[in-house]
């Protein structure tokens, strides 16, 4: 149990539904040089207690990130974020009702395991091609 004991509970009572997550494995690079992107696992998280992000959570987003569509994402999973050092992708959340199913890449996850057993994430809203 977390230091605030029964969050846990409230938390899981919200689960706002199944949100479904792309994982690429780590890029590698060819007998060239060359980077090579990693194969793509796709995999449900639930519970997953979904909101729109806004107030402090917007803040910490780079600037360009502020002003697209941000989602606040509590699952038990820990979601990635890109890291360049290693060659790990962000993982990229599907999310949305059937009209308009929406592509978010994880930009923050914070570990809020000691507090409430959950991860608390941010996804920004992929720009569309």
């Amino acid at each position: 149990m977390g230091v605030l004991e029964g969050l846990e509970e409230v938390i899981d009572c919200l689960d706002t539904g199944e949100v479904t997550v792309e994982r690429r494995s780590s890029a590698f690079y060819d007998a060239d040089g060359n980077a090579v992107r990693g194969s793509v696992s796709e995999f449900p998280v639930a519970p997953a207690v979904v909101h729109v992000a806004t107030g402090r959570d917007l803040l910490r987003l780079p600037e360009g990130d502020r002003t697209r569509e941000v989602l606040l994402i509590l699952t038990k999973l820990r979601l990635r974020t890109g890291q360049e050092a290693t060659g790990q992708e962000a993982d990229t959340v599907i999310y949305g009702s059937q009209d308009s199913v929406g592509r978010y890449v994880v930009r923050t996850s914070e570990d809020w395991i000691r507090a409430s057993s959950h991860y608390k994430c941010l996804a920004v809203r992929e720009e569309s091609s």
